[in-house]
């Protein structure tokens, strides 16, 4: 194992030589977290080393490391860690990461070509189970120039509008749980409508 590294074809060859059951979760992890990344076409910009030794302590899972081109060192590091926080009495499943800013200084050399507008155009949120989905609408959003974040946290429809009002979000999309119709809500005038979830998806979506 400590050899295998590359992309998605590492997972495969992990799979062949394993046969302890905790190896054998952790392979599936990275498979489930590789299609997520799949759906946000970022599955080719990521490389596997299963023998990094990267982590702390209090990680209970994958870790990462992230990278710039033209940079040998890593500007970003973090992971999984699901007991940290039950430390001090709030236990909860969470993955973080930390910027290291003079690795991040040292990369950006040169001026940003683009400057980020404020994230405040929809949020995103899902009413089934189909995390699947849900990531698609965001990323076809995005593809049409509006700004987007996932609410990853399960609500209630006023919980998720009143959390929607209070981040300063223009409009929720709630992708609803038969995969067809989305409702998309104005924060402004209160109104909501249904949209064809394949609409959203061929990017004909109008605010």
């Amino acid at each position: 194992l400590p050899r295998l590294f590359g992309g998605r074809e590492v997972l495969d060859r992990a799979a062949a030589v394993v046969s302890n059951e905790r190896s054998v979760k952790a392979i599936e992890n990275l498979r489930r977290v590789l299609a997520v990344l799949e759906v946000y076409d970022l599955a080719d910009h990521v490389t596997f080393d299963l023998g990094e030794m990267h982590g702390l302590d209090y990680h209970t899972g994958i870790t990462f490391q992230g990278y710039l081109p033209g940079y040998g060192q890593a500007v970003c590091a973090g992971g999984r860690y699901d007991k940290l926080t039950a430390v001090y009495g709030y236990p909860v499943a969470a993955t973080g990461f930390t910027f290291n800013l003079l690795n991040l200084l040292f990369a950006l050399d040169r001026k940003l070509d683009a400057v980020a507008g404020q994230s405040t155009d929809l949020l995103i949120s899902q009413a089934g189970e189909d995390k699947e989905l849900a990531q698609k609408v965001a990323r076809a959003v995005r593809k049409q120039g509006y700004s987007a974040a996932r609410d990853m946290v399960k609500r209630s429809k006023e919980e998720t509008i009143d959390y929607a009002g209070k981040m300063n979000f223009r409009y929720v999309i709630n992708v609803g749980s038969d995969s067809r119709e989305a409702t998309l809500y104005s924060l402004a005038d209160k109104t909501d409508r249904s949209i064809a979830v394949d609409a959203i998806l061929s990017g004909e979506l109008e605010l």
